[in-house]
């Protein structure tokens, strides 16, 4: 599993309700966690095999950079 400090994007999924964002979201996950570190803010519905972090871990890890100085992603439907 990835190192949480060096997450790169994460994917906001706060929704309770299943959608079409959601499965789109869902299917799309098994691509871009190979590419990319990354974690789910929420784990509503989210297999296991992926990496969720709650809204108090999301606060922490937007205090800081990553290690080479870049960004931090969100991207939130």
């Amino acid at each position: 599993m990835h190192d949480l400090d060096e997450i790169e994007l994460i994917i906001g999924n706060s929704g309770r309700n299943f959608s079409g964002v959601t499965s789109i979201t869902i299917q799309l996950l098994d691509y871009q966690y190979k590419e990319i570190n990354l974690a789910v803010l929420g784990s509503s519905f989210i297999p296991n095999e992926f990496r969720t972090i709650n809204f108090y871990q999301f606060i922490k890890l937007t205090r800081n950079n990553l290690s080479n100085g870049k960004n931090k992603d969100f991207f939130y439907t």
